[in-house]
């Protein structure tokens, strides 16, 4: 004796196809870039907010000198002009900065360079930019916890994507 179950149409024909086709097109709106560029935007500038770098490590502390002559008690404040960070999303991209040009050498560092006629003549202490050494210290940045909190919220969107794609029949 044998039994048998036929299930006709369960899934109506083209279902599947349909039900992906609707959500490659929810995958690769601006949404998933807009949630991603605000919360990393606001993941950076807390990170501002407590003085570390994207890995979390402490900033170079600022010399006496610089303390000394702060208007701000917080590093890299005076103004607040680093603080106004943007964050500027694409179908497939985040970009996250600051539009003040200071940001670059506070971020990279510089690094001092004697002219060479000094280098030659054996003079120290001279350079060829009027700015100081400054330390990097970097603003923004994209780290190992920031890999692994994207990876979650684009897993969180693909599966909301795809929740509703297959419950739309």
């Amino acid at each position: 004796m044998s039994l048998s179950i036929t299930f006709e149409n369960a899934l109506e024909g083209d279902y599947l196809v349909r039900a992906l086709h609707q959500a490659r097109g929810q995958l690769v709106n601006q949404d998933v870039t807009t949630s991603l560029g605000l919360a990393l935007k606001i993941r950076n500038e807390a990170r501002h907010v407590k003085e570390v770098d994207p890995d979390g490590k402490p900033w170079t502390p600022l010399k006496p000198y610089t303390i000394k002559h702060k208007t701000n008690p917080r590093m890299l404040v005076e103004k607040g002009d680093m603080l106004r960070l943007y964050s500027h999303p694409d179908h497939d991209s985040v970009t996250i900065g600051t539009a003040d040009e200071k940001a670059y050498w506070h971020h990279h560092g510089t690094v001092w360079k004697p002219k060479a006629e000094d280098v030659e003549s054996g003079k120290k202490n001279y350079f060829e930019h009027s700015t100081k050494h400054l330390p990097a210290r970097p603003l923004v940045g994209f780290s190992v916890a920031d890999k692994v909190f994207t990876v979650a919220l684009i897993e969180d969107h693909i599966q909301a994507v795809l929740r509703g794609a297959l419950h739309q029949r």
